[in-house]
């Protein structure tokens, strides 16, 4: 049966019915209740019941604290798993498994946004994209503004948006995000900015603008690993759309392969076709 991402309804749905949300307060103080009540029981029990009572107390303080710490250590196994099966590209296992393990770290704020950011990351490589979307909305919507994670997801969404050809909301987020990724020049987060704005000109048609800017694209997408050949088979396109068959087109779409496969770049962006055509 061929696997089918969930729609945009059932993240949303998925994600509200799970929110991160922090230990109740009196479970973060266990550890001092227990403590009080053994002292109490110390000083008004009377015998050997007022001594071993304490260590009972004791002993199931400590049960308590091992359940805690195995069951913490476990889920973050189960995240790194997780990680690991999103970065050998397994994206519908990922999935899926991001899904499930959803619930259960849902009262560890950090494990829970690592885990929604896989989900997110999967739904946007499984073209799923509005999605994706809903995935980064909620994630945009709980970490603070000043989390060093928040620019990131904002880039991803309006990158999401270009995939999903949603161009005016990605004209506003682009534009809001301009100015604040001033501050962050050859990092991955300058460089998903910059193919972004590569991917808006080849949508909207501004092909000779892309070519214009494009002096430095080398080295500005060089951040994004072979994610960079999305970028190099773009700006191959704006080439064939102005002057087929050139030089120049020639030199970007070599580029782009030697990054990735031609079958890959097709299937993010089917408007390459082109330009795997001899002498289109």
């Amino acid at each position: 049966m061929e696997f089918v991402p969930p729609n945009p309804e059932q993240v949303a749905s998925h994600l509200a019915d799970h929110p991160p949300r922090n230990a109740p307060l009196w479970q973060r103080r266990i550890p001092l209740i227990v403590l009080g009540a053994m002292i109490v029981m110390v000083l008004i029990v009377p015998g050997p019941i007022g001594l071993v009572l304490p260590w009972l107390a004791l002993i199931g303080l400590m049960g308590w604290v091992t359940y805690r710490t195995r069951t913490a250590r476990r889920l973050e196994r189960e995240s790194m798993a997780l990680r690991d099966l999103a970065m050998l590209r397994r994206f519908p296992d990922a999935l899926r498994r991001a899904w499930r393990l959803l619930p259960k770290v849902a009262g560890q704020p950090m494990l829970h946004a690592r885990t929604v950011t896989v989900l997110a990351h999967c739904l946007d490589q499984l073209q799923a994209y509005e999605s994706a979307i809903a995935g980064y909305d909620f994630l945009a919507e709980h970490l603070p503004d000043e989390h060093p994670g928040t620019m990131h997801v904002k880039v991803q969404r309006a990158i999401c948006s270009l995939y999903a050809e949603q161009l005016v909301d990605a004209d506003d987020e682009l534009r809001a995000l301009r100015q604040p990724i001033e501050s962050y020049p050859g990092t991955p987060l300058s460089a998903a900015y910059r193919y972004a704005r590569l991917i808006q000109d080849v949508r909207t048609h501004h092909d000779r603008d892309a070519i214009e800017a494009a002096d430095d694209l080398v080295d500005e997408l060089r951040p994004l690993g072979v994610e960079a050949g999305y970028g190099h088979a773009l700006l191959a396109l704006c080439y064939h759309r102005i002057d087929p068959d050139t030089d120049a087109e020639r030199l970007w779409w070599t580029n782009a392969t030697a990054l990735l496969p031609a079958e890959t770049l097709l299937r993010r962006f089917p408007e390459l076709e082109p330009l795997t055509i001899p002498n289109a």
